[in-house]
């Protein structure tokens, strides 16, 4: 075989081999980057749950007060004791985390 044959064998297996590592590479840095988006849109959709969690509790809370202020009017009209021992002067009241005892 002649040199030429044998360096143009040789060029063409190089070059082969260049495009296969290249190709190679290109998919190892596909695979990388489909994981970095996994990871952030996973981070993304645990932000969004703490936030809107975050602002569901706000809304709880103030769902929660309110309904202690109708029973609170009720009271108001009603004058009950009882309701007003177990709310006023003994009570819990979880949404400021605070306990009364007289």
């Amino acid at each position: 075989m002649r040199i030429q044959t044998r360096l143009f064998l040789l060029l063409t297996v190089l070059v082969s081999l260049g495009i296969a590592a290249g190709f190679l590479h290109q998919k190892q840095e596909e695979q990388r980057s489909q994981i970095v988006r996994e990871n952030i849109r996973q981070d993304f959709i645990q932000k969004t749950e703490k936030i809107l969690q975050l602002k569901g509790e706000s809304l709880e809370t103030f769902a929660y007060d309110y309904t202690y202020w109708d029973e609170m009017i009720d009271f108001v009209h009603t004058k009950n004791p009882k309701w007003a021992y177990d709310n006023l002067i003994t009570g819990e009241h979880p949404s400021f985390a605070l306990s009364i005892y007289a």
